[in-house]
């Protein structure tokens, strides 16, 4: 997995690069990949966010570096989701990256997060249109995630009115 994406001290190893350091304010540590998806402190801060998302399928999981680079240690019901809930904020935490690096906006933890939040939308309704209602609510645990039934339509990316759909 390390030096498959392009972070800056891969990049700057190959001399593609002026600098290896975090093109976060304020950071200044080389990017590597575990920098980027785990130490660096705009990482820290969109993990404490997902924490209580995260916490609905953690069961014995604990929230640290080897489960964001590698996946969950056992597993059981709900590591699946586990997993594709992680990379959905890994990917939020890349493409806020990106669009730093290349378009020099800083997205905030909560932006980042709704980045997140769209992907897991779109799995968890794709879930619904293939499986059913009942088993993508039973697979997604929805009525754990944090928040009211509206909040967490809202994270879905429907109102009320849509609330039969799903």
């Amino acid at each position: 997995m390390h030096e498959v994406l392009p972070v800056r001290a891969v990049m700057h190893g190959r001399g593609m690069c002026k600098t290896p350091s975090c093109p976060f304010q304020g950071c200044g540590a080389e990017e590597s990949v575990c920098h980027l998806l785990w130490e660096c402190e705009s990482a820290r801060h969109l993990w404490r966010k997902a924490s209580p998302l995260l916490a609905v399928w953690m069961e014995g999981n604990l929230l640290e570096e080897q489960l964001v680079l590698y996946g969950p240690k056992k597993k059981e019901e709900g590591s699946w989701q586990l997993w594709c809930v992680v990379n959905c904020f890994k990917e939020a935490l890349w493409k806020a990256r990106n669009i730093l690096v290349l378009k020099s906006e800083t997205l905030s933890c909560r932006e980042t997060y709704e980045i997140g939040q769209r992907a897991i939308r779109d799995y968890v309704l794709r879930d619904v249109n293939r499986r059913g209602r009942e088993e993508a609510e039973r697979i997604w645990r929805w009525e754990k995630w944090p928040g009211s039934a509206g909040a967490r339509l809202e994270c879905l990316g429907l109102s009320r009115q849509d609330e039969d759909f799903i």
